[in-house]
């Protein structure tokens, strides 16, 4: 098993060895683009400073704290508009930059387990913070994030309600779903990801679910190909009786991001069509990013709600 460790790990820098820094061409929105306000924050991972932002709306008090993980390939303004729906329901909401993401510092991204320690340091960072530690505390992420979202379920972070969209249940498991052949050494990924990043960062979000037993909201795109839909979305379907505390969503006619409008979606696969290049820069300068990211009311309505149960 130890011998396979450097082939893991020289695979996972391949693949993570850089920095995730979104597109220049392509939009990344403002809280002030919606009408919240936001505030910095910042925190070490290690020897890295990550940097975030506390999003709010109005003056009312808060209804509770909302931690937002982002996914892979840019950062936490990816999803502004989510943040942004949320707080102006009520909620303050936090969201960071994971190592070598946008902001944050970093060379590499190491990894999708790094993002286990970034949340590990932000909870300490968090428990330090008058004013902020003593909200209720929920989670909500997207693929990665969605991943981060149910991790975040260990006993020590005290969440109290967890979203995922799109979200993957272990990196190991990932791999296996993504490349079939992997599961011949899938016990080496995960002894790896032990070894690499400890004990917490290998085990499966789906064991703090089912031992935590917090209340869990997964929605899924019905022809998700990144976080296979038959994996997840599925597997919790015909697993219920394990997971009585999962409330499931499908998103009919939705891909990964299962946070967009039908319209929203099919907008997308019109620009970016399957097993093609990224569009040439004029192209991407062209988009109608506000029609291609509309969120679904729907599906944005159903997790405030899910939230404020």
């Amino acid at each position: 098993m130890f011998l396979l460790y450097p082939v893991i790990n020289q695979i996972f820098q391949k693949i993570f060895g850089g920095r995730g820094d979104g597109h220049p061409a392509l939009t990344y929105f403002q809280a002030s683009d919606f009408g919240v306000r936001s505030r910095p924050f910042s925190f070490y991972s290690g020897k890295n400073l990550l940097r975030g932002e506390i999003y709010e709306a109005g003056d009312s008090p808060k209804k509770g704290l909302v931690i937002f993980f982002h996914g892979l390939g840019a950062g936490r303004t990816s999803y502004t508009l989510e943040i942004s729906h949320l707080a102006k329901a009520g909620y303050l909401v936090m969201a960071y930059d994971n190592t070598a993401c946008m902001e944050s510092e970093g060379y590499s991204m190491n990894g999708l387990s790094q993002g286990v320690l970034d949340q590990k340091a932000f909870f300490a960072y968090l428990d330090r913070q008058e004013g902020l530690r003593d909200l209720p505390r929920f989670t909500i992420g997207h693929s990665w994030g969605g991943y981060l979202a149910l991790m975040a379920l260990n006993p020590t972070y005290h969440v109290e309600k967890a979203v995922s969209v799109s979200g993957f249940f272990s990196v190991d498991a990932l791999c296996v779903s993504s490349v079939p052949k992997a599961k011949a050494i899938q016990k080496s990924i995960r002894g790896f990801i032990a070894h690499r990043f400890g004990k917490d960062a290998s085990k499966s979000a789906l064991d703090y679910v089912k031992e935590s037993g917090v209340p869990v909201l997964y929605a899924q795109g019905d022809r998700d190909h990144v976080v296979n839909t038959k994996d997840h979305y599925g597997y919790l379907k015909s697993h219920r009786d394990e997971f009585p505390n999962v409330t499931l969503r499908l998103q009919k006619n939705r891909a990964h991001q299962a946070f967009w409008t039908e319209r929203g979606q099919a907008y997308y696969d019109e620009i970016f069509k399957p097993n093609q290049k990224l569009p040439p820069i004029d192209e991407l300068l062209s988009i109608d990013y506000g029609r291609m990211n509309e969120d679904d009311p729907i599906l944005m309505k159903a997790i405030v709600d899910f939230f404020g149960e």
